[in-house]
C-alpha cells in the first residue's frame, strides 16, 4: 500500500502525476489531503482521504494513521509552511518505512525540512534553533534548485534531479494562444505588499502592477477584456482597481490559463504554467530592484517588464518550447523514471 499526502496546491500538484500513474499500474494507492484542500484535490479528478480524521485536539495521531494503512511507502509534497509532511518523514523512519518527498518549486528551501517543537511556531522559536528533517529521497527539479538546497544545508546524497511531474504533464497539453488577436488576458495578482513589504521598501504593490497591465491595455492596439484573479490568501480592494476592462473571476488557475491568450504576473507559480501551456506571459515588476525575488529570472526567463512599453515587447521576444523546457528542467518521462525510483528504492531497501 502507497500512501500519499500533500498539504498545499504546489505539494498536491506535484505527486498527483505519480499517484495517478501508480494507480493505472494497478497498484494500491491513497490520498490524503487536509480538509481545507478537497476541494483542490478532488478537481484534479483525484478521489482523496481527509487527513484530519487523524487530527485530535489540534495534535496529528501519525502512529494511529501508520498503524492503521501499513504502508510500503509515502510520497508527499514538501510544504513550506504546513509541517504535516515532516512529521510523516519523521514517523516513517522511526518505523522502517521508505519515504519520499518531490519538490515543487524554487524556494524557502530550509524551511520545508524544518521540525518544529508541538504548539510552537517558527516565530516563537527562530528558524536557527529548529532541527531539520528529511525524506529518504528528495526529488528536485533542475540544477538550479539542486544546488541551491545544498547551500542551506540539505544533503545532496538524498536529492535526486528528475523535474517536477507537474510541469511535464502541463507541456504535453501544450496548445500555444492568438498573439496577433488575443480574446482573453489573464492577470494572475498577488499579495505582493503583504509577503514582501513591497510598497515600503520598492515603492509599489500589487495595484500598481494592475495599474500598470491596465494602461497597457488602454492602448490603440488593445483594449481587451482583463480576467483579474486573486491570490487564494489575497482579497482584492476594488475601489483601488478600474471596473471598465477589468473583471474579477473565480475560476481554476489552470483553467483561466488554457481559455487565455496573454497571461500576467509578478512571481506566481501560473507564469510558470503559462508558458508551458504555451501562452504568451509578462512578469510586471514596477521596480527593477524586486528583480532579486523573482524565479523566472533566476531560471533565465528574460520576460519581466517594467513599464507599460515594455510589455509590448516581451511579448514578441517569448522563449521557445525547447528553452522553456531545458530552464525547467523537463525530461522525457521523468515522471515515469520518478515511479521507477520509488519502486525499486522500497524493493532493494536502498
Amino acid at each position: 500500500m502507497w500512501l500519499f499526502i500533500g498539504s498545499d496546491p504546489g505539494g498536491i500538484n506535484a505527486i498527483s502525476p505519480i499517484f495517478l500513474q501508480m494507480k493505472d499500474m494497478g497498484l494500491d494507492v491513497h490520498f490524503f489531503v487536509p480538509s481545507h484542500r478537497e476541494a483542490f484535490a478532488k478537481a484534479k479528478g483525484i478521489q482523496v482521504k481527509c487527513l484530519d480524521t487523524w487530527i485530535v485536539d489540534s495534535i496529528v495521531h501519525y502512529d494511529d494513521f501508520f498503524q492503521a494503512y501499513s504502508p510500503t511507502g509515502i510520497i508527499t509534497g514538501t510544504s513550506a509552511f504546513d509541517r504535516i509532511e515532516v512529521a510523516l518523514w519523521k514517523e516513517a523512519r522511526s518505523r522502517g518505512v521508505k519515504s519520499f518527498a518531490v519538490l515543487d518549486y524554487w524556494g524557502n528551501y530550509a524551511r520545508r525540512f524544518l521540525e518544529v517543537v508541538e504548539g510552537d511556531s517558527f516565530q516563537t522559536l527562530g528558524v536557527e534553533n529548529i532541527k531539520s528533517c528529511y525524506p529518504d529521497i528528495i526529488f528536485v527539479m533542475n540544477d538550479l534548485a539542486y544546488t541551491d538546497m545544498i547551500k542551506v544545508g540539505v544533503p545532496k546524497e538524498k536529492m535526486l534531479i528528475y523535474g517536477n511531474p507537474h510541469f511535464e504533464g502541463l507541456s504535453a497539453l501544450r496548445d500555444g494562444s492568438n498573439i496577433e488577436k488575443p480574446k482573453n488576458i489573464a492577470l494572475m495578482s498577488e499579495p505582493l505588499d503583504a509577503l514582501y513589504n513591497t510598497r515600503e521598501r520598492f515603492g509599489f504593490d500589487e495595484y500598481d502592477v494592475i495599474a500598470m497591465i491596465s494602461k497597457w491595455n488602454e492602448g490603440d492596439a488593445h483594449n481587451n477584456m482583463l480576467l483579474l484573479k486573486a491570490h487564494p490568501k489575497q482579497q482584492i480592494d476594488k475601489s483601488k482597481i478600474g471596473e471598465q476592462s477589468l473583471h474579477l473571476v473565480d475560476t481554476d488557475s489552470i483553467e483561466l490559463i488554457q481559455k487565455s491568450d496573454i497571461v500576467f504576473g509578478t512571481l506566481t507559480t501560473a507564469l510558470i504554467e503559462a508558458l508551458l501551456l504555451g501562452k504568451r506571459v509578462c512578469s510586471v515588476i514596477p521596480n527593477a530592484a524586486f528583480n532579486e525575488y523573482s524565479t523566472l529570472e533566476k531560471l533565465g526567463f528574460k520576460i519581466t517588464a517594467s513599464t507599460p512599453v515594455e510589455i509590448d515587447d516581451i511579448l514578441r521576444k517569448q522563449p521557445s518550447e525547447t528553452e522553456i523546457k531545458q530552464m525547467l528542467g523537463i525530461v522525457d518521462k521523468g515522471c515515469k523514471n520518478i515511479v521507477d525510483k520509488i519502486i525499486t528504492a522500497v524493493n532493494t531497501r536502498c
